[in-house]
């Protein structure tokens, strides 16, 4: 408890009656003095602990290190100290994920940081000059990189996984890379710097999907217009036969569907129920229904 708080003279006292300073707490998660110090971000009582045999790598019961929890709640100062002290940086938490997993997706403790992004740029440095695996698979196969693909990371901490060499092409269990990634999260800056650094653009998942049809087939996308100025292919099918453009159709953007149909997207083409993007938009009742009708009803004009 003291630990937890931050008490560094109650910690003083306890640790001169000789107390077992790995003897984990019984209530809920147990853990260590060490790590409820470090997710404090007390680096006098890690110290202390430390100096008094506290295990460094001594896990809780949910697996987490020290280290792991330090870089979760963005403890700069005793996430370098702990480095100093050898511990793990590849240490796995029973989710399969690091020190530096958490630190890209957290590191604010569970919550977003003042200015309503995620990651500690930081710490994520700190950890990588440190020798941690840029590429580490964690749980379902998602590398440090995917997994800011996926939320509001910081800017920064993208550029910096990048410039470490983060490969752009892993795919997760799913088959998805950071780029789909991104486009499923309408995550408009990662994907332009995804980009950028030659992600392929039209890779599939193992559903077939590409990154356009991942953020077409969601509402008001911002990303759409950033892979299509990339030159992202329009009218490539999933293993259900369905485009871009059906996505949309289902999900009613009608922006979607226009910025597709500018770009010359095949309104006619049939998924493997023999429906075209008008079939499916009439069956959702989207209003983009009307558009993909006038576009067919001029094609038969012509």
């Amino acid at each position: 408890m003291a630990a937890s708080q931050g008490h560094a003279e109650i910690v003083s006292i306890l640790l001169q009656h000789n107390v077992d300073v790995n003897k984990q707490n019984g209530r809920g998660v147990e853990k260590t003095a060490l790590i409820l110090a470090a997710e404090q971000g007390s680096l006098e009582i890690v110290t202390a602990l430390i100096d008094n045999g506290a295990l460094v790598d001594m896990k809780d019961s949910n697996g987490n290190t020290a280290l792991v929890r330090a870089a979760q709640f963005g403890n700069l100062e005793v996430t370098k100290y702990l480095l100093t002290q050898s511990a793990q940086v590849e240490a796995k938490n029973e989710l399969d994920e690091t020190a530096l997993m958490y630190a890209v997706q957290y590191g604010n403790g569970w919550k977003r940081r003042d200015d309503g992004f995620y990651g500690s740029s930081e710490v994520v440095l700190a950890l990588l000059d440190a020798g941690a695996n840029v590429n580490q698979i964690g749980w379902r196969g998602r590398t440090a990189l995917i997994k800011a693909a996926r939320r509001d990371v910081d800017q920064t901490v993208i550029l910096i996984l990048l410039n470490r060499w983060a490969d752009v092409e892993i795919k997760d269990e799913y088959g998805m890379t950071a780029l789909i990634s991104a486009a499923l999260f309408n995550q408009t800056t990662t994907a332009s710097l995804l980009l950028g650094r030659s992600a392929d653009i039209d890779v599939q998942d193992k559903r077939g999907r590409t990154a356009l049809m991942a953020a077409a087939g969601m509402d008001m996308s911002s990303v759409v217009p950033i892979l299509l100025q990339y030159n992202a292919t329009v009218d490539l099918q999933d293993k259900a036969g369905r485009t871009a453009l059906m996505y949309a159709a289902s999900t009613g953007s009608v922006d979607t569907v226009n910025l597709l149909l500018e770009k010359e997207a095949d309104h006619l083409i049939k998924d493997k129920e023999n429906k075209t993007a008008l079939d499916i938009a009439q069956e959702a009742g989207r209003p983009a229904y009307w558009i993909l009708y006038q576009k067919t009803m001029q094609a038969l004009v012509n």
